[in-house]
Formats: structure tokens, sequence, C-alpha cells
């Protein structure tokens, strides 16, 4: 198994259904391509970064 598969299968976003984890990317990428501002598409990713990671439960050990 290649470690990324095996973030996917401990963290706790697995059940959580796919289609509301794509909403939630097209929602952040349209917000950023219609702001058109490098602010909030830095904003937008540290938020998605950090929402991530504490969300999923990350346990990775380079973080």
């Amino acid at each position: 198994m290649h470690l990324n598969e095996g973030y996917a299968y401990q963290n706790r976003l697995r059940r959580l259904h796919p289609g509301y984890k794509l909403a939630l990317a097209l929602t952040t990428i349209i917000g950023c391509l219609l702001l058109s501002d490098p602010f909030v598409s830095l904003v937008a990713i540290v938020w998605m970064a950090v929402s991530s990671m504490c969300c999923a439960g990350c346990t990775c050990p380079n973080f």
C-alpha cells in the first residue's frame, strides 16, 4: 500500500461523502477565481490546509 493511501484510510474524513468534499473544493476554487486577489488565494490555501489537517486528524510525522 502506498503512503498516501494509508493516510486516506486512517483519517477521520474517510466516511464523509465525496460529494461534500468536492463541493467544498469547487466552492473554494470558484471563489478564488471570481475574486482574483492573491491575498484571497493565500488565505484559501492556508484555510484549506489547516482545516483539512484538523478535521482529518493528520498523523503525518512530517507535520
